[in-house]
């Protein structure tokens, strides 16, 4: 089920005044240990919790494009398939039995040799320029002026990674940073839009008279030691 799909499900439930079941077993195995066991094996990092949230899908790994430009089941593309089907069964006695499909997002016509391969998607079309940006350098979803899936900002750097807000009703603030990395080639470019949008975002926090700041690390890939 992707990203759409689960909108859909909870837009009906409240609609319909209907709660949607949850999944108790994946596999015939604990929901909570089969996706930790297949997290553990496939993510790189070492903290447990880390995994553990990093294998779903959501608006942060939406808006900084780590999730999201990967098209389909993002829970299949973070944990792989280890089986012809996935079987669900939800708390209310429902189960359901997915067959694993992979579909291809490039075109392979006349692609039957490895220098096929190569030629056809390794080298650079005449006039493109090569770039040296890391590949965790992704770029925001959506232009600086606005983060995909997110409320209205107070504040945003200038390529998107870091935001703030408020919340409703509410003295709380959240400072979002969603990478620390930019556009700019250079890392202390970067680190001063960044500094400067905390900056401002705290002064505006102060100026609101906002009491607790929620530091938002979900969906951060890192990026230069400077900026943390």
């Amino acid at each position: 089920m992707n990203l759409v799909d689960v909108e859909q499900v909870l837009t009906l439930s409240t609609t319909l005044n209907w709660t949607a079941s949850l999944i108790t077993s994946i596999n015939g195995e604990p929901a909570t240990d089969f996706t930790l066991r297949l997290g553990l094996q496939s993510q790189p990092y070492l903290d447990p919790d880390a995994v553990y949230n990093q294998i779903f899908d959501g608006r942060a790994a939406e808006a900084s494009s780590i999730i999201a430009s990967s098209s389909g089941n993002a829970f299949a593309n973070v944990l792989g398939i280890e089986s012809d089907n996935t079987t669900f069964l939800f708390v209310n006695g429902f189960r359901i039995s997915l067959k694993n499909i992979a579909g291809l997002l490039q075109d392979f016509t006349n692609v039957d040799s490895a220098q096929a391969l190569f030629e056809k998607f390794e080298i650079l079309p005449t006039g493109t320029a090569a770039s040296n940006s890391p590949a965790s350098n992704s770029t925001p979803a959506q232009s600086a002026t606005a983060l995909r899936s997110y409320p209205k900002s107070v504040v945003i750097q200038s390529d998107g990674y870091t935001s703030g807000y408020f919340l409703n009703n509410s003295d709380v603030a959240v400072l979002v940073l969603n990478g620390f990395l930019g556009k700019s080639e250079e890392d202390h470019a970067t680190s001063g839009r960044q500094q400067n949008a905390v900056k401002n975002f705290l002064s505006a926090c102060r100026s609101a008279n906002k009491k607790k700041l929620i530091v938002d690390l979900q969906a951060n890939g890192g990026g230069a030691v400077v900026s943390g």
